[in-house]
């Protein structure tokens, strides 16, 4: 398969321990379950409100979110003298998507001041790399037409294929990032006192290349359920940066690569000309979460001074 726009370079994710593999398979598992159910299919103005993205030649055609970041936080338990994270995972990484539903949905009176330019008057829209199948007549310079745009059943599979990497991407995040500390939390390691406790936690990250989850003060209990949805957050963003806005939207791997126009004739007589996307979406999940941009921010003498010559700070 060639090299999907966007994503070029994401190296492979860092292995997991074998328990928490097996967390993280059957997350997925429960994803595949439970996401198709918070699918909604929605009409083109829901999607596109914003005015100036449509001017820009930026349509939406779908948009997964999450529903809930379950923050997780690090504690000191006393009795048992060990580290203990709070509260469980949840059982999937609960996110919903919208969709732009199949059949036609008319976006109403337009002209087309140029060839491959469209303007709607609500609000303005240009459509960029319109190409004309040659079924109908184009419509000439400045006339008035109604402009539809059509989902096929085959298009919306392609937009739910789309929005499923994005939940994926987020159980990624999840496992990435918080899954790592309650997986170190998980089974009992008896310290003498809570600093040595985090100490040797910081120890055992740091050896498993996970330095960028300790916070710039670990010896600060709350400070870890920080860092980590900084963290989190962060590998989320990329998901969305990098599938669906990185560079020119077309040049995204969830863009569209064109619009196929056709025309025919309206029930009222009036010219309706027919707008079909076409993309690029691949068949093949690629894997942009990425963790080793993100640079360690403790800088205590635990660890070993941490290389930040080439990775973005988070803020």
């Amino acid at each position: 398969m060639a090299e999907q726009a966007g994503i070029e370079g994401v190296p492979a994710l860092p292995k997991l321990p074998a328990k928490l593999e097996r967390q993280y398979q059957a997350m997925l598992a429960a994803m595949d379950r439970e996401w198709p159910g918070t699918i909604t299919d929605v009409s083109f103005e829901q999607l596109n409100q914003d005015q100036q993205a449509l001017f820009n030649g930026t349509v939406t055609f779908g948009v997964t979110e999450e529903d809930m970041r379950q923050r997780i936080d690090l504690a000191w338990d006393e009795q048992n003298s060990t580290l203990a994270t709070t509260p469980a995972l949840p059982a999937w990484s609960h996110c919903s998507s919208r969709i732009l539903g199949a059949g036609r949905h008319v976006l109403g009176d337009s002209i087309c001041p140029s060839a491959g330019s469209w303007r709607l008057g609500w609000p303005w829209l240009t459509l960029k790399q319109v190409r004309w199948t040659g079924k109908g007549r184009e419509p000439g310079e400045d006339e008035s037409f109604v402009l539809h745009l059509e989902i096929t059943p085959g298009i919306a599979a392609d937009l739910r294929r789309a929005e499923r990497e994005h939940a994926v991407d987020l159980t990624q995040t999840l496992f990435w990032s918080t899954a790592q500390l309650v997986h170190e939390t998980a089974e009992p390691s008896y310290a003498s006192n809570e600093e040595d406790g985090l100490d040797a936690l910081c120890q055992s990250l740091n050896e498993r290349g996970l330095r960028y989850l300790v916070p710039a003060e670990p010896h600060t209990l709350a400070n870890w359920g920080d860092r980590l949805f900084v963290v989190q957050s962060y590998l989320s963003s990329e998901s969305f940066k990098r599938r669906d806005t990185d560079s020119l939207a077309q040049a995204a791997p969830h863009g569209v690569v064109s619009y196929r126009a056709r025309s025919e004739t309206g029930a009222d007589g009036r010219l309706v000309v027919v707008v079909t996307p076409v993309f690029s979406i691949p068949h093949e999940h690629r894997p942009v979460v990425d963790p080793s941009k993100i640079v360690p921010v403790f800088k205590g003498d635990v660890l070993e001074p941490p290389n930040i010559s080439t990775l973005p700070e988070l803020s």
